[in-house]
């Protein structure tokens, strides 16, 4: 089995503090993000999916990847879903020095505004490793950092489509906010996964929010 939490708890939310883990809310809202596109092999199909249960959704996208396939950042953007910075090379905080680290978010941006889309300033840190003092450099460069409460672990090849489901569900709640990966490691239970995750969620009357309506 995977060795990862699908639910992030409490004491491991405390670990990094100043960032956005789920939303504090009573209402049956969800918060769907993708991370690692935009690419042309795995993005489109997300962005039809979606239209067809009119969902909106947020992007966490690698600048490497804008800069690769741009048609598809503009496919995002068009469609109307939020795209956020993911770095431009999908770096790990932690092995990086502070410099090179805020490098890699300040290129993701670049390659947004080259690509006619002013950076909203919202970031998740690639695999969620982050230092703490990373989080408040990037704070002050007036980024909000989100990262998730609920991980689908599509991207696991140790996981089924089923456990996924089971996890998923049994710990959805008001103000989630969900991970999946449009990316071609994740593929194969993404789409096995995101449209039953989608239709349990209509079924149990969420409401599917874009990240930017909480700030």
């Amino acid at each position: 089995m995977a060795v990862f939490l699908h639910h992030t708890p409490k004491w491991m939310r405390k670990v990094y503090p100043g960032c956005i883990w789920q939303v504090d809310t009573d209402n049956k809202d969800i918060y769907l993000t993708f991370d690692d596109g935009p690419i042309p092999e795995v993005t489109p199909w997300v962005v039809d999916l979606l239209e067809k249960y009119h969902i909106k959704a947020t992007f966490f996208l690698v600048g490497d990847n804008i800069k690769k396939h741009p048609e598809v950042f503009r496919l995002l953007v068009d469609n109307g879903h939020l795209v956020a910075n993911h770095t431009y090379y999908h770096k790990n905080g932690f092995q990086l020095t502070d410099q090179e680290y805020y490098e890699e978010i300040n290129l993701c941006k670049q390659e947004m505004l080259k690509n006619g889309y002013d950076d909203n300033l919202l970031f998740r840190p690639p695999h969620g490793r982050i230092k703490p003092k990373q989080i408040k450099e990037i704070s002050a460069m007036g980024y909000d950092l989100v990262l998730w409460s609920l991980l689908s672990g599509d991207f696991s090849p140790s996981l089924t489509a089923d456990v996924i489901l089971k996890k998923l569900k049994k710990h959805l709640q008001p103000g989630t906010i969900a991970v999946f990966h449009d990316s071609l490691k994740a593929e194969s239970l993404m789409k096995a996964t995101l449209e039953p995750f989608i239709e349990y969620c209509i079924e149990k009357d969420y409401q599917f929010k874009l990240i930017k309506s909480v700030r």
